[in-house]
């Protein structure tokens, strides 16, 4: 997507930590809440009936994201969530999916945000997601990747994955786990 994914996965690769990341459980588009750090239902699927009037087509992804690292720059700013079709850090694949949540505040500890992202195509594919904290206020159209400070949501050494294969909606909570050092 970016050049900074491409040096985010260099770094990853080279001093990857493993923690303890357990995600708040939840689902409401772009709303910050402080919510239950303890709780531990990450990454489900689950039948939620749309009401869309007709037969939905595409799927539709909702989470919410908290931290469990301090952040560098405030923790004040706005929040990318991008579904990809190939691992990021490998260099290629395209956003097939993608919310700003905007000025989301996770000064406070607990504080977590939902987001939901719609009419994506179903896949039986594994995707990526990929969300990060721009609180810095770097980020742009023409370079919209994370920078120094950061927080980024990682599993381990890899961004999460899901598969999206049917048109009804899913749920998948992040947790913010990584400060980017560059």
């Amino acid at each position: 997507m970016t050049t900074r994914f491409w040096a985010l996965s260099l770094l990853l690769v080279a001093c990857a930590t493993d923690g303890d990341d357990t995600p708040v459980v939840g689902a409401d588009t772009g709303t910050a809440e402080t919510g239950d750090p303890t709780a531990t239902d990450s990454g489900s699927e689950t039948d939620v009936p749309e009401d869309t009037g007709g037969t939905a087509t595409t799927a539709t992804l909702t989470g919410v994201i908290d931290r469990s690292t301090e952040p560098a720059s405030g923790g004040v700013g706005d929040l990318y969530v991008v579904v990809m079709d190939e691992n990021p850090m490998t260099g290629g694949g395209n956003a097939i999916g993608a919310v700003i949540v905007e000025n989301v505040d996770f000064s406070g500890s607990g504080a977590s945000v939902t987001y939901t992202i719609s009419d994506i195509p179903p896949s039986s594919t594994e995707l990526y997601v990929t969300a990060f904290l721009d609180d810095n206020g770097t980020a742009s159209e023409e370079d919209p990747g994370p920078d120094q400070g950061d927080l980024v949501a990682m599993e381990g050494i890899s961004f999460p994955t899901i598969t999206l294969d049917a048109a009804r909606t899913y749920e998948l909570d992040l947790t913010l786990s990584l400060s980017m050092p560059f």
